[in-house]
């Protein structure tokens, strides 16, 4: 068995998220989510990682994933725990951070746990759904600021566009 290799940008920190809506079809400008922790894409954070353990493209993970497109964006409601319907793309308890490079949020999500507590929002529990992490993959819990995310996540959703 090998050894775990924990993704942990910084133990103990409180990041800030931003969200922006970015064309991410250079054909006709199709708009996607780019998620930014501390300014940096969340997507470009896991590939630089798993780049470092994995030098076969074949075996890498993060390369399946890329931004949640914007007919999605109404799944950014249980980035806040608001569950708005019965879904089949998310698991009941987790929302999904990442979407497929094909666009369809249910292909190849990376799902996460999302706590919420008076001052805080955690994502834990990295998750895909089709296709496993590595087993010596562990993703170290996320941490924010609570009223930062909250409003970053409603002002996402209130900005996706038509």
């Amino acid at each position: 068995m090998g050894v775990s290799v924990i993704f942990n940008l910084m133990p103990d920190k409180i990041y800030r998220l931003s969200l922006d809506w970015k064309p991410v079809d250079e054909i006709n400008g199709l708009p996607g989510l780019e998620v930014l922790l501390d300014g940096v894409p969340l997507l470009k954070m896991l590939q630089d990682w798993e780049s470092t353990l994995e030098s076969d493209d074949s075996k890498k993970v993060t390369l399946g994933h890329g931004p949640i497109i914007y007919w999605h964006s109404q799944f950014l409601h249980g980035w806040l725990n608001e569950k708005i319907y019965e879904d089949a793309v998310a698991s009941p308890a987790k929302a999904s951070v990442l979407g497929c490079t094909c666009g369809e949020l249910g292909c190849n999500p990376l799902e996460i746990s999302v706590t919420l507590t008076e001052e805080t929002v955690t994502w834990s529990d990295f998750f895909q759904f089709f296709q496993s992490f590595r087993p010596d993959y562990i993703f170290a819990p996320l941490t924010f600021h609570r009223d930062q995310y909250e409003a970053e996540v409603r002002r996402a959703i209130s900005t996706a566009p038509a």
